[in-house]
């Protein structure tokens, strides 16, 4: 921390890099962030996540910055961590890297505009077999999405994802894009664009199930 406040600071408008490759290798890190990103101007830049590992925003975390995530990395955000703008600030995943929503529950974007970028990978991992993860978008929020959008699901070790249908976003739309489901586990049979332009994951039964009365 500066002065005691346990914080770090960056002036005259710096960007602040977590870069998620091992230091002196080729190897991924896991960064794990619970604390606050914040700034005092509008103008100031933010953060930028590059490498690739992943950063990992548990649900207290927060931040008001621009952010941006660069090169293989993966942004993973909790649900019920904040995000949201200090002026007109962007949230940006670039060709390459992803943005997941870790766990089951609502991932809420307060950005003012959430720009996927084409060859980027939105990423979804249930927790409950019952409850999906979902990624929304604050009210009067934008986005900006590409034509073909790259999605990948899975589920943590030892659940299995109920079947039906889920809705894996909320606000954004998605009408008229492509959607290319990447590394299909067994239980998807997969994502679709509901009439309300939200992602739409089926989950099938996975394996034979018998019922005797």
């Amino acid at each position: 921390g500066t002065a005691g406040l346990n914080a770090y600071s960056v002036n005259n408008g710096n960007t602040f890099t977590l870069c998620t490759t091992q230091f002196e290798s080729d190897q991924p890190a896991t960064i794990t962030f619970s604390g606050r990103i914040g700034g005092v101007k509008n103008y100031w830049n933010g953060v930028v996540v590059t490498g690739c590992g992943r950063v990992v925003f548990t649900s207290d975390s927060y931040t008001d910055r621009a952010l941006t995530v660069n090169d293989g990395a993966t942004l993973a955000m909790t649900p019920g961590c904040s995000t949201t703008s200090a002026g007109d600030q962007t949230f940006t995943i670039n060709s390459g890297a992803t943005l997941e929503v870790p766990a089951s529950g609502t991932t809420a974007l307060g950005f003012n505009k959430t720009i996927i970028n084409s060859g980027a990978t939105l990423a979804f991992n249930f927790t409950d077999r019952m409850a999906a993860p979902v990624l929304a978008l604050g009210s009067n929020k934008t986005s900006s999405l590409p034509g073909t959008v790259d999605v990948k699901v899975s589920a943590s070790v030892g659940v299995a994802p109920k079947v039906g249908k889920y809705a894996l976003t909320d606000g954004m739309d998605f009408t008229g894009k492509t959607v290319n489901l990447i590394d299909r586990p067994k239980w998807a049979r997969g994502v679709s664009v509901d009439e309300n332009g939200n992602l739409m994951l089926t989950v099938i039964s996975n394996g034979l199930v018998v019922l005797v009365k």
